[in-house]
Parts: structure tokens; sequence; C-alpha cells
């Protein structure tokens, strides 16, 4: 069989726009297409999403603080996290005690970033 060469072309251009956003405190990295998680108490029915900078190819456009674009969004539903399990141990008195608890998420698809 023949191998082929792989050359290094340019990237192609798509319509893959990465944002940086703020949902309640927390920032957020993604593309568009993307399905990202946020804590379950953080996020109303309608989560406010504030945008603080886009990159698109070669272009990087960031507000101070926030862009005045809008984030078109879909909230997919609420999942659960890994459980996360802790000790609790007193020395000397025979106490052990486990504790345990599985974090919900909301998971939102970023469908754009609109001007």
């Amino acid at each position: 069989m023949a191998e082929t060469k792989k050359t290094k072309t340019e990237k192609p251009l798509n319509n893959s726009v990465i944002g940086v956003f703020e949902i309640n405190n927390n920032q957020y990295l993604a593309k568009t297409g993307e399905v990202i998680r946020t804590r379950i108490s953080t996020v109303e029915p309608n989560p406010i999403i504030n945008l603080l900078a886009t990159i698109d190819g070669d272009s990087l456009d960031y507000g101070s603080p926030y862009l005045k674009n809008k984030v078109d969004f879909e909230v997919m539903g609420v999942v659960k996290g890994e459980k996360v399990r802790t000790n609790t141990y007193k020395a000397k008195s025979r106490t052990r005690k486990a504790v345990g608890n599985r974090p919900r998420y909301v998971e939102i698809k970023i469908k754009s970033f609109t001007k």
C-alpha cells in the first residue's frame, strides 16, 4: 500500500467561535455547539449569561467588563455528578461517620454568539 504524506495546510475557517462568558461569577470557555455544565444553584429557569470575550479566528473582541453581544443557548436538562464522599473521625472516641452527596448540574448548549 502506498503511504500518503500529511502536509500542514492552513486551518479551514469554520463557524466555531470561542467565547468566554460568566454565569453568576463562574467563568467558562466554550465553542459554539459545545455543552457545558454549571451548578444548579447558580441557574434560574432563564440564566443570565454575560459575555466577556470572543475569539473568531485571529480576531479577539473583549469588553470592559462585558461585551454587548449576546449568547444564544439552550438548557438541555439537569444531570447528576459523581458521588462525593467525606469521612469524619474523632480520635479516642471510636466515632466514625461517612457523608456523601451527588451534586446536580444543569447542562447548557451554546448555540451562537450574536451581536
